[in-house]
C-alpha cells in the first residue's frame, strides 16, 4: 500500500473481504481499496494536493479510470 495524505478525522484500519488495500495514511487508516474481481474502488485522499503529481498516483488513477 502506498502512503498518502489525510484531511479527515475518521476511517477504518481494515478492508472488507475480497478487497485489497491500495493506500494508507501515516496513522494506518485505509485510504484506498479495490475489489479483487469487480470494478469497485474506494479512494479517500487528495492526490491533487501533492505537487508535483506522484507517478504512483497517476498510474493508480489510470488503472481505475481506464476506458
Amino acid at each position: 500500500a502506498i502512503d498518502v495524505n489525510s484531511y479527515q478525522n475518521w476511517g477504518c484500519y481494515d478492508a472488507p473481504p475480497d478487497f485489497n488495500i491500495r493506500a494508507r495514511a501515516q496513522d494506518g487508516v485505509v485510504k484506498a481499496a479495490s475489489h479483487e474481481r469487480l470494478p469497485l474502488h474506494g479512494i479517500m485522499w487528495h492526490p491533487e494536493r501533492i505537487e508535483p503529481f506522484r507517478k504512483q498516483d497517476i498510474e493508480l488513477m489510470k488503472e481505475i479510470f481506464h476506458s
